[in-house]
């Protein structure tokens, strides 16, 4: 999975507001979890990786929302200090 660029960030932070946003996550986090659970239940070596993918990408989703509006604030603040530094080049 690609990094969230500040427009997804922006798109996720709004809807962390929205009750119906919060249920999806919700049950999000739960199927990783589920997923995760079962992955151990699996024998076969090819199948085992493949449910191992798809618990980290899960986690991963899950991790880009709630870090959303933190990550969100780092984006815009490297903008601003580069925005500075710019400025400051061209005095």
């Amino acid at each position: 999975m690609i990094q969230p660029d500040e427009r997804i960030l922006g798109a996720l932070t709004a809807l962390q507001s929205d009750p119906n946003f919060k249920m999806f996550f919700e049950w999000l986090d739960r199927s990783a979890h589920a997923q995760a659970h079962s992955s151990t239940m699996v024998r076969e070596d090819v199948d085992c990786r493949w449910m191992q993918g798809r618990t980290q990408e899960l986690r991963e989703l899950c991790k880009f929302i709630v870090f959303a509006k933190e990550d969100l604030e780092k984006v815009r603040r490297a903008k601003e200090q580069a925005k500075q530094v710019n400025n400051a080049g061209g005095i």
